[in-house]
């Protein structure tokens, strides 16, 4: 090998120079562009690293690399939905699929829908509540110091709420003119109390001791509209004098208690333009009642029966002139299927065949004004599906009521006295009043006569 070729290097021998690179640090200035600061930021375990918080990676905190990760697919996607996000969704545990940036709102939200659910609140409220709420935001720290559970509520309600209202309408009814409205009742201490009118209907069994209460009505100048407000409930019979209860709760002494109230608050009689209660003899008899004291000793007064209780009234002398098997039959088919699952079951299955809305049986209140009506209505707008129902129950079971309400079913003058009986709840009582003396049997015979089975004469008054 000559020289010449000795001082040649091989290849082989020669390396190249690696140039190392070099790691940046994270710029806090990055953020500030347009193009990442709605995504990036630094890595909190990496001084030499960058974060995406769309996509939970990190990376190298180089200009290159944040460049070609924001043109990534991935990044993209979830570009495009944070630009359009939708509302969040709640879930069936109450959850949204989002999670809100205000964990602490969402916690108060679960914890309040809890509270509703816990202690049987109507979801309504939440309506009010949440306003509240926010009203005292800025009692932040006095409402970590209050102390506040049943027995203090009550005694708040009753002591200071209660009684500044009470002086507030007192006030309001020394300045202006009022109607009185009043009733009596036993509460279940079996104490006897003139209730506020129109709260209930009927009257209750008298017990040993009473009370009174009064609602007054009256134009409000603050609201700028008639309002009815509940003013006292006073006992009638003072446990300290037994004897007084002797005698009863008669006029006379009903009549002393409201006139001994508004002299122990110094409110003029002069403003008393009206008096409404129920038409039992004690309240609105002629010659010796509250009424006729009232009209005696409150001149100009104007009197006013209860219109809810002359109407039911009404209604009740109107339905006397239909047979008595009519309400028979109304409770028959509620009790028959009360209580029993497997009978509402079987009910529902004729509902669905015959396509009638799986509305169930009511049961006609005693006490409730007018109750009978929707009872009626209901039994009416389901008739084609209870023929069917006891139908089946006389073929899979041989039962004497279940007989008995079937044949009433399938009598078309029972039909034709429940739409009277509904007509008379309505008001219609000519046309139920002619209608029911069919219905009575006074003139069964001559329409059975003059008509075949079919009764196409009735078919106008039957619903289809």
């Amino acid at each position: 090998m000559s020289s010449s070729e000795d001082d040649v290097p091989s290849s082989k021998s020669v390396r190249p120079s690696i140039i190392k690179h070099k790691q940046q640090k994270y710029r806090s200035q990055w953020e500030n562009d347009d193009r990442f600061k709605k995504w990036l930021e630094a890595d909190k375990t990496n001084a030499f690293k960058a974060h995406c918080r769309l996509c939970n990676v990190s990376m190298n905190a180089e200009l290159i690399v944040l460049k070609n990760h924001d043109k990534s697919k991935k990044h993209q996607e979830l570009m495009l939905n944070l630009k359009h996000k939708s509302q969040p969704k709640i879930t069936a545990l109450g959850f949204v699929k989002k999670m809100p940036q205000n964990v602490k709102s969402q916690t108060v939200e679960i914890k309040l829908a809890g509270f509703f659910a816990e202690h049987n609140i109507s979801f309504n409220v939440a309506d009010h509540l949440i306003h509240l709420l926010k009203k005292l935001i800025d009692y932040s720290e006095t409402l970590k110091n209050i102390s506040l559970k049943r027995t203090k509520c009550n005694a708040v309600v009753r002591n200071v709420i209660g009684n500044t209202f009470k002086e507030q309408l007192i006030e309001k009814l020394k300045e202006t003119k009022f109607s009185i409205l009043i009733d009596e009742s036993t509460d279940i201490s079996m104490i006897k109390t003139i209730r506020p009118a129109g709260l209930s209907g009927g009257r209750t069994n008298r017990g040993p001791n009473l009370r009174e209460s009064t609602v007054v009505r009256f134009f409000d100048k603050l609201q700028g509209k008639v309002v009815s407000n509940f003013f006292e409930l006073k006992s009638v019979f003072d446990s300290s004098t037994p004897a007084a209860a002797e005698g009863g709760a008669t006029a006379e002494h009903l009549y002393s208690i409201l006139e001994d109230t508004l002299k122990s608050h110094n409110i003029p009689k002069d403003n008393v333009i009206g008096f409404a209660s129920d038409g039992c003899n004690t309240m609105m008899g002629v010659n010796n009642s509250v009424a006729s004291r009232l009209k005696e000793n409150f001149p100009g007064i104007f009197i006013l029966k209860c219109v809810c209780h002359s109407l039911h009234l009404c209604a009740s002398e109107a339905c006397k002139k239909l047979p008595k098997e009519l309400e028979d039959l109304i409770r028959g088919v509620f009790n028959f299927m009360h209580g029993s699952a497997k009978r509402l079951s079987l009910f529902q299955q004729f509902q669905k065949f015959l396509d009638l809305d799986l509305h169930r049986i009511l049961h006609p209140s005693q006490t409730r004004w007018l109750s009978v009506m929707a009872a009626v209505e209901r039994v009416l707008e389901q008739w084609n599906a209870l023929e069917l129902f006891f139908i089946d129950i006389l073929a899979n079971d041989n039962s004497r009521h279940a007989e008995e309400i079937c044949t009433w079913l399938h009598d078309p003058f029972m039909k034709i006295g429940c739409v009277c009986r509904s007509v008379t709840a309505s008001g219609d009582y000519q046309l139920s009043a002619s209608v029911g003396e069919v219905g009575r049997g006074r003139g069964a015979e001559s329409c059975r006569a003059s008509h075949p089975p079919g009764l196409p004469a009735a078919r106008g008054l039957l619903p289809m």
